[in-house]
């Protein structure tokens, strides 16, 4: 969705609001670089962040492909919390990631 808003004139002045706000994304959606292509030309990009906990459970337990995951929870600032959600979610997987239906309680592919 991209709505557009008219700049508003004050003499001289423009006002500081964007005129083009991009939204409707969701992460593992729409892909982030929309909205950064939107921020870069001085204008809102958006990406919701809806549903981060089941995608971040979701990613764990598909083994974390490109261990995005773990170097997020690495800098998370309760490191308490962020190794008890990885003790939690994460599976390691000997097999490659999609190719065959996940089971958690048996901890392999």
């Amino acid at each position: 969705m991209i709505i557009i808003l008219q700049p508003c004139n004050n003499g001289h002045a423009v006002s500081k609001h964007p005129s083009i706000i991009q939204g409707g994304m969701g992460v593992s959606i729409s892909c982030w670089r929309l909205a950064r292509a939107v921020s870069q030309l001085g204008q809102l990009g958006v990406v919701s962040g809806t549903a981060l906990d089941q995608i971040l459970a979701r990613r764990l337990q598909d083994g974390d492909p490109g261990g995005h995951m773990r170097r997020g929870l690495d800098r998370f600032p309760f490191s308490r919390m962020a190794e008890r959600i990885w003790e939690t979610y994460y599976i390691f997987h000997t097999c490659l990631p999609f190719t065959e239906p996940c089971s958690p309680a048996l901890n392999t592919c």
